[in-house]
């Protein structure tokens, strides 16, 4: 009996987090790239189209299970399409909040390339770094793939 009651009080949980931990906080335009300077600038010879780049701030939870405030980096395609593709590219380690993607560092270039070829990019900043609250739980691949699931979830709001 107490094992159902476990097993109840973790699918009712799990249910919860996964429909309604992410919701869309805040939008932010921070610049477009033409397909110029993809090729001049990074040498990418198959580029076809301009690129917008955008920080949103959306709902996760955290590693202790609680709600919190992340942000990420989103690069969209201009050229019009009935539909593109969304990637997640997982940053590598940075040394400050300010390193993420979403701050425009280094970090933002890659999906911004996978954006000139025709795939809408999201690069989660991860928990603890960005405008996230608390330290960011190094390595830590739950974490990493909820706010993942939960910015892909934000992004198609916004």
């Amino acid at each position: 009996m107490k094992f159902r009651i476990q097993c109840a009080v973790l699918v009712i949980s799990f249910f919860y987090n996964y429909c309604f931990s992410q919701s869309l906080i805040s939008q932010q335009y921070l610049k477009s790239y033409p397909k110029s300077y993809f090729t001049s600038q990074l040498g990418v010879l198959f580029a076809n189209t301009d690129v917008d780049c955008y920080k949103i701030t959306y709902t996760t939870i955290n590693p202790e299970g609680e709600l919190d405030t992340a942000s990420g980096f989103i690069s969209v395609p201009v050229k019009k399409s009935i539909g593109y593709p969304m990637l997640v590219y997982h940053h590598g380690t940075v040394g400050s909040r300010a390193e993420v993607p979403s701050n425009l560092s280094y970090e933002h270039n890659l999906p911004c390339v996978f954006s000139s070829v025709g795939f809408i990019s999201l690069a989660p900043d991860y928990i603890g770094l960005g405008t996230s609250r608390g330290e960011h739980p190094y390595i830590h691949a739950e974490s990493e793939a909820t706010v993942s699931r939960d910015m892909l979830n934000a992004t198609l709001e916004f």
